[in-house]
């Protein structure tokens, strides 16, 4: 089978697929999450941006763009991410077709981001999007945070094995 990579090795293997084939955005949305899975942010943002640039109507990238800026505590700066696709949700597509990813959601992480934001960023979104208030704020409990992994959790990178016997040693 295949051999399963360290996030740090798997970062090294993306960066060399991204240089040999620098319009691959795909590869750089890989790295962006196993840069985010270590907590290198700006670095994870800046591959972002790069495959931003590339394909603006790219939602995968949109979104991960949006999850990393929240997660950099720049909500405002998620907010503008989070708006700019969900208005242009007909244009755009997603890297993986098969994943479902429910319109509702989207907009509940817009309406968190907003609320962290300020209260003027989550009035103009509130007022700008159709769906209502309440069946945001029910939903805004459960998104837009990051799980954390303990030590007996299965590791993230897939290998099977529990965190504290593989990533997290």
């Amino acid at each position: 089978g295949k051999k399963r990579l360290n996030p740090f090795e798997a970062i090294d293997y993306y960066y060399t697929k991204t240089n040999k084939e620098p319009e691959n955005i795909k590869f750089r949305v890989i790295i962006a999450s196993i840069l985010e899975f270590v907590d290198r942010l700006e670095e994870g943002l800046a591959q972002l941006q790069e495959a931003y640039a590339l394909e603006p109507y790219c939602h995968t990238i949109s979104i991960d763009m949006a999850r990393t800026l929240y997660l950099s505590d720049r909500p405002a700066e998620a907010l503008k991410y989070q708006i700019k696709m969900l208005s242009n949700l007909d244009k755009g597509y997603f890297l993986d077709e098969d994943k479902k990813i429910k319109i509702e959601d989207l907009y509940s992480d817009g309406y968190l981001f907003a609320k962290k934001a300020n209260s003027k960023a989550m009035e103009e979104f509130v007022a700008e999007n159709p769906l209502k208030v309440e069946q945001l704020s029910q939903d805004t409990g459960k998104k837009g945070k990051v799980k954390k992994v303990s030590r007996n959790d299965p590791c993230p990178c897939g290998s099977g094995k529990k965190y504290k016997r593989c990533c997290g040693r």
